[in-house]
């Protein structure tokens, strides 16, 4: 069963970062002959894409090991992450029609599981990708308090109340729906408990959703 989840849930996390790689190679390949120095640019990037798969790998190797058991925790900045992860997503956000901008403090540092921020930023930074109309704003906020809370904020078409609620149930998928994988919030919300925090989707009054977690704070 562990096994399973594990195939299940890397297929989902590694298909993002696998499709920038993709665009980053392919950008290099256009640019070899007419602009070296810019190719050597996507290269670049590609290489870090590509220390990121392996961190990614590795976390949902941490968790697959332990699912029913303790999961070692460490500080993390997640004001630092949001930021590297909104540059990120930068690129694919513009080709998307989609703005995408980071709010908060400079610093905010969590406990969390290793690569836990950085995967539950993606896949629900990933999910309101998905639902965003052309022209919209995602806005990833993060609030330094104890616990830290890291929120994903779109102008989709949100989700019920009822539907938050089963949301993040494994293989559950919403009616606006477009062919995810349904393993997104299941991922996010189990890193979220392994790291001692809570997961949570809330409609917002304006239309949207606001997607958070929050994670415990290091003591003082």
């Amino acid at each position: 069963d562990v096994q399973r989840s594990f195939a299940s849930d890397a297929s989902h996390q590694l298909r993002t970062p696998l499709t920038a790689l993709r665009l980053r190679l392919d950008a290099a390949r256009s640019l070899v002959d007419t602009d070296p120095d810019a190719a050597a640019e996507r290269l670049a990037a590609a290489d870090v894409e590509l220390d990121r798969l392996g961190a990614v790998i590795d976390g949902l190797l941490t968790l697959s090991r332990a699912e029913a058991d303790s999961v070692a925790v460490g500080v993390h900045d997640a004001a630092a992450i949001a930021r590297e992860r909104v540059a990120h997503w930068l690129p694919l956000a513009q080709e998307a029609g989609v703005d995408i901008r980071y709010e908060g403090p400079a610093a905010a540092p969590a406990l969390a599981v290793e690569t836990a921020v950085e995967q539950v930023l993606d896949n629900l930074i990933d999910n309101a990708m998905s639902v965003s109309p052309d022209g919209t704003t995602i806005t990833v906020r993060v609030d330094a308090a104890d616990p830290v809370v890291m929120h994903v904020l779109d102008e989709g078409p949100g989700l019920t109340e009822e539907e938050c609620v089963h949301a993040f149930e494994r293989f559950w998928r919403g009616s606006s729906d477009t062919g995810g994988s349904g393993l997104g919030l299941a991922i996010v919300a189990r890193l979220a408990r392994a790291s001692g925090g809570s997961a949570r989707l809330k409609p917002r009054a304006g239309g949207g959703l606001d997607a958070s977690v929050s994670l415990p704070a290091p003591l003082r």
